[in-house]
């Protein structure tokens, strides 16, 4: 019997060749294919590579605002996807199961190998192409005994940040015009709030007079 790893890497060789016969008899999708290997994306373009380091078959996402709840309708496999380029203009999100559910995060730049980030590598079966707007960086204090998780809505989505460890700080990237949401075990805290410019924030996450777990943005 093969383990779960195994299994994968034949379904990428599978794909590979497959893909490459296809090429070989219709010469379709050969362009897009070598524009990804050879060049960097424009500015609203995100490139997805079935390998990492930006290897293996690609494909080209050219369009602000594109969706695609089922990732594999691009032409890749579900759950192959292994490392991402992303124009100066946009921001990539993906997620580990169709329709944008499981966990989430939006990239703004470029990740060469995806298991290093939360969604992780061959995981991704929904993405996004969102226009990035303007970088805010956040300066999170948490005074409480509880590990917080830390997301922006964008797109409709709760796209993770990052983690503020118990009685920890952490300073925390983000884009304007966003919702910050922080959760504990899957439940939202108290506190959610909007970006609306890109000056430094500062966040301070303690317990209320209820004892409750409050986010609170410094004005």
């Amino acid at each position: 019997m093969f383990n779960s790893l195994e299994k994968k890497s034949m379904k990428k060789l599978v794909f590979v060749m497959l893909f490459g016969l296809m090429l070989m008899v219709t010469g379709s999708a050969s362009a897009q294919d070598r524009s990804c290997k050879s060049a960097d994306p424009s500015d609203n373009e995100v490139f997805i590579y079935l390998d990492i380091n930006f290897g293996g078959t690609c494909v080209r996402l050219e369009k602000v605002g594109s969706n695609f709840p089922k990732a594999d309708t691009l032409g890749l496999p579900n759950d192959s996807i292994s490392s991402i380029k992303v124009g100066n203009g946009v921001r990539a999100l993906v997620c580990i199961d169709y329709d944008y559910k499981g966990d989430c995060q939006s990239h703004l730049q470029n990740w060469s190998d995806l298991s290093n980030t939360v969604v992780g590598n061959d995981q991704i079966s929904s993405i996004k192409v969102l226009q990035k707007r303007k970088a805010v960086q956040m300066t999170f204090f948490n005074r409480t005994d509880k590990a917080i998780r830390i997301y922006e809505l964008v797109g409709g989505v709760n796209s993770y940040l990052g983690t503020v460890d118990p009685n920890a700080g952490a300073l925390i990237g983000s884009d304007v015009m966003t919702s910050i949401v922080g959760m504990i075990d899957g439940k939202e805290v108290g506190g959610r709030f909007q970006i609306k410019d890109e000056s430094a924030k500062e966040i301070n996450i303690g317990s209320n007079n209820k004892g409750a777990i409050q986010m609170t943005l410094k004005q």
